[in-house]
Protein backbone atom coordinates (compact mmCIF):
# COMPACT_ATOMS: atom_id res chain seq x y z
CA UNK A 1 0.00 0.00 0.00
CA UNK A 2 2.86 2.26 1.08
CA UNK A 3 4.65 1.41 -2.58
CA UNK A 4 0.98 2.69 -4.20
CA UNK A 5 0.39 5.65 -2.61
CA UNK A 6 4.50 6.79 -3.00
CA UNK A 7 4.35 6.26 -7.07
CA UNK A 8 0.29 8.02 -6.87
CA UNK A 9 2.15 10.86 -5.72
CA UNK A 10 5.22 10.92 -8.32
CA UNK A 11 7.85 8.81 -6.71
CA UNK A 12 9.46 6.62 -9.78
CA UNK A 13 9.96 2.71 -9.37
CA UNK A 14 12.36 1.84 -12.08
CA UNK A 15 14.30 -1.61 -12.92
CA UNK A 16 17.95 -1.35 -13.09
CA UNK A 17 20.96 -2.51 -13.67
CA UNK A 18 24.71 -2.08 -12.36
CA UNK A 19 27.33 -3.61 -9.89
CA UNK A 20 26.68 -4.42 -6.23
CA UNK A 21 30.06 -3.63 -4.28
CA UNK A 22 31.86 -4.21 -7.26
CA UNK A 23 31.07 -8.31 -7.03
CA UNK A 24 28.05 -9.21 -8.79
CA UNK A 25 26.12 -8.21 -11.82
CA UNK A 26 22.91 -6.83 -9.73
CA UNK A 27 19.04 -6.67 -11.45
CA UNK A 28 17.24 -4.23 -8.33
CA UNK A 29 14.40 -1.99 -8.79
CA UNK A 30 14.90 1.89 -7.44
CA UNK A 31 12.14 3.20 -5.71
CA UNK A 32 12.69 6.96 -4.82
CA UNK A 33 15.72 7.07 -3.30
CA UNK A 34 15.94 3.54 -2.24
CA UNK A 35 17.27 -0.02 -3.36
CA UNK A 36 15.13 -2.71 -3.45
CA UNK A 37 16.60 -6.49 -4.27
CA UNK A 38 13.40 -8.34 -4.89
CA UNK A 39 15.73 -11.77 -4.92
CA UNK A 40 18.63 -11.09 -2.50
CA UNK A 41 19.13 -14.72 -1.87
CA UNK A 42 20.17 -15.66 -5.65
CA UNK A 43 23.23 -16.43 -4.75
CA UNK A 44 23.53 -16.83 -1.05
CA UNK A 45 20.38 -18.97 0.33
CA UNK A 46 21.38 -17.97 3.85
CA UNK A 47 20.66 -14.39 3.33
CA UNK A 48 17.05 -12.59 3.16
CA UNK A 49 15.25 -12.98 0.02
CA UNK A 50 14.66 -9.31 -0.15
CA UNK A 51 16.78 -6.25 0.92
CA UNK A 52 15.51 -2.66 1.25
CA UNK A 53 18.47 -0.17 1.90
CA UNK A 54 19.32 3.73 1.28
CA UNK A 55 20.84 3.69 -2.63
CA UNK A 56 23.29 6.01 -1.03
CA UNK A 57 24.32 3.27 1.20
CA UNK A 58 23.50 0.09 -0.93
CA UNK A 59 27.17 -0.28 -2.82
CA UNK A 60 24.89 -0.62 -5.47
CA UNK A 61 26.21 1.45 -8.91
CA UNK A 62 25.86 1.60 -12.21
CA UNK A 63 28.93 0.28 -14.92
CA UNK A 64 31.40 3.04 -15.91
CA UNK A 65 33.44 0.89 -18.00
CA UNK A 66 34.27 -2.11 -19.88
CA UNK A 67 37.53 -2.18 -17.38
CA UNK A 68 34.77 -2.32 -14.47
CA UNK A 69 32.66 -5.23 -15.87
CA UNK A 70 35.51 -7.10 -16.61
CA UNK A 71 36.47 -6.92 -12.51
CA UNK A 72 33.01 -8.36 -11.88
CA UNK A 73 33.21 -11.08 -14.49
CA UNK A 74 36.17 -12.65 -13.94
CA UNK A 75 35.44 -13.77 -10.45
CA UNK A 76 31.03 -14.00 -10.71
CA UNK A 77 31.09 -16.03 -14.42
CA UNK A 78 34.78 -17.84 -13.57
CA UNK A 79 36.13 -16.45 -16.96
CA UNK A 80 39.23 -14.91 -18.72
CA UNK A 81 38.20 -12.09 -21.19
CA UNK A 82 39.80 -11.47 -24.21
CA UNK A 83 39.45 -8.51 -27.03
CA UNK A 84 36.86 -9.17 -29.56
CA UNK A 85 38.82 -9.60 -32.42
CA UNK A 86 36.67 -13.05 -34.35
CA UNK A 87 33.98 -9.96 -35.02
CA UNK A 88 35.81 -6.82 -35.30
CA UNK A 89 32.54 -5.32 -36.79
CA UNK A 90 30.82 -6.02 -33.77
CA UNK A 91 33.72 -4.68 -31.48
CA UNK A 92 33.06 -1.47 -30.99
CA UNK A 93 29.47 -2.68 -28.99
CA UNK A 94 30.79 -5.98 -27.85
CA UNK A 95 34.49 -5.30 -27.27
CA UNK A 96 35.13 -8.79 -24.70
CA UNK A 97 35.36 -12.18 -25.29
CA UNK A 98 34.67 -14.39 -22.37
CA UNK A 99 36.21 -18.15 -22.05
CA UNK A 100 34.41 -20.26 -19.38
CA UNK A 101 35.98 -22.62 -17.87
CA UNK A 102 34.36 -25.41 -20.53
CA UNK A 103 35.79 -23.59 -22.92
CA UNK A 104 33.18 -22.50 -24.28
CA UNK A 105 32.98 -18.18 -25.33
CA UNK A 106 30.56 -15.70 -25.88
CA UNK A 107 30.70 -12.04 -26.93
CA UNK A 108 30.29 -9.08 -24.13
CA UNK A 109 27.98 -7.41 -23.03
CA UNK A 110 25.26 -7.51 -25.10
CA UNK A 111 22.65 -5.51 -22.56
CA UNK A 112 21.23 -1.66 -23.06
CA UNK A 113 23.84 -0.59 -20.10
CA UNK A 114 27.11 -1.90 -21.83
CA UNK A 115 26.09 -0.90 -25.33
CA UNK A 116 25.33 2.66 -23.67
CA UNK A 117 28.78 2.37 -22.02
CA UNK A 118 30.20 1.91 -25.77
CA UNK A 119 28.22 4.33 -27.06
CA UNK A 120 27.68 7.14 -24.62
CA UNK A 121 31.65 7.06 -25.26
CA UNK A 122 31.75 7.27 -29.02
CA UNK A 123 33.13 4.02 -28.53
CA UNK A 124 36.81 5.44 -26.67
CA UNK A 125 35.56 2.82 -24.05
CA UNK A 126 35.93 0.07 -26.53
CA UNK A 127 38.64 1.46 -27.91
CA UNK A 128 40.45 1.11 -24.87
CA UNK A 129 39.56 -2.20 -23.24
CA UNK A 130 40.24 -3.71 -27.00
CA UNK A 131 43.59 -2.19 -26.80
CA UNK A 132 44.81 -3.72 -23.36
CA UNK A 133 42.98 -7.08 -24.13
CA UNK A 134 44.93 -10.15 -25.63
CA UNK A 135 43.49 -12.20 -28.41
CA UNK A 136 41.87 -15.45 -26.96
CA UNK A 137 43.88 -18.49 -27.96
CA UNK A 138 44.09 -20.02 -31.02
CA UNK A 139 41.91 -23.26 -30.16
CA UNK A 140 39.12 -20.46 -29.64
CA UNK A 141 39.83 -18.11 -32.71
CA UNK A 142 39.79 -21.52 -34.82
CA UNK A 143 36.20 -22.33 -33.21
CA UNK A 144 34.91 -18.61 -33.67
CA UNK A 145 36.12 -18.90 -37.25
CA UNK A 146 34.10 -22.66 -37.94
CA UNK A 147 31.06 -21.05 -36.85
CA UNK A 148 31.16 -17.87 -38.93
CA UNK A 149 31.57 -19.47 -42.08
CA UNK A 150 27.49 -19.70 -41.65
CA UNK A 151 27.09 -15.96 -41.83
CA UNK A 152 27.97 -15.55 -45.42
CA UNK A 153 25.83 -12.16 -45.59
CA UNK A 154 25.91 -10.82 -42.11
CA UNK A 155 28.02 -7.61 -42.55
CA UNK A 156 28.92 -7.58 -38.54
CA UNK A 157 29.88 -11.12 -38.58
CA UNK A 158 31.92 -11.35 -41.64
CA UNK A 159 33.91 -8.05 -41.70
CA UNK A 160 37.11 -8.45 -41.25
CA UNK A 161 39.67 -5.94 -39.93
CA UNK A 162 41.11 -4.36 -36.62
CA UNK A 163 38.47 -3.78 -33.78
CA UNK A 164 40.10 -0.33 -32.94
CA UNK A 165 39.61 0.60 -36.91
CA UNK A 166 35.71 0.10 -36.48
CA UNK A 167 35.71 1.93 -33.21
CA UNK A 168 37.10 4.86 -35.24
CA UNK A 169 35.24 4.14 -38.30
CA UNK A 170 31.82 4.16 -35.99
CA UNK A 171 32.54 7.44 -33.98
CA UNK A 172 33.17 9.11 -37.33
CA UNK A 173 30.38 8.28 -39.19
CA UNK A 174 27.56 10.36 -36.78
CA UNK A 175 27.73 13.32 -34.54
CA UNK A 176 24.62 11.62 -32.54
CA UNK A 177 24.41 7.85 -31.80
CA UNK A 178 23.39 5.82 -34.70
CA UNK A 179 20.44 3.52 -33.17
CA UNK A 180 19.85 2.11 -36.40
CA UNK A 181 23.19 0.76 -36.62
CA UNK A 182 23.36 -0.42 -32.95
CA UNK A 183 20.18 -2.31 -33.56
CA UNK A 184 21.42 -4.11 -36.91
CA UNK A 185 24.52 -5.03 -34.77
CA UNK A 186 22.68 -6.67 -31.71
CA UNK A 187 20.30 -8.30 -34.25
CA UNK A 188 23.32 -9.65 -35.93
CA UNK A 189 24.91 -11.02 -32.44
CA UNK A 190 21.24 -12.58 -31.59
CA UNK A 191 21.88 -15.23 -34.58
CA UNK A 192 24.75 -15.96 -32.87
CA UNK A 193 24.85 -19.63 -30.86
CA UNK A 194 24.75 -18.44 -26.90
CA UNK A 195 27.96 -19.94 -26.87
CA UNK A 196 30.49 -21.17 -29.42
Amino acid sequence: MLIKKRINQGTDLKKAWGSLRDEYFQNALIFGSWYIDVANDTVNANKPRVEILPLATSKFTTIESFTQFIKIARPYWQVEIYKNDVCPALAPYMPLLCVGNNGSSWLAAANDDMLNVAINSNFEESKLILNSLPSAPDSITKRWKEVLLQFTHEYYLTAKGDPTEFCLLYSKNTTKPDLAQRDAAVIAYSSLPKSV
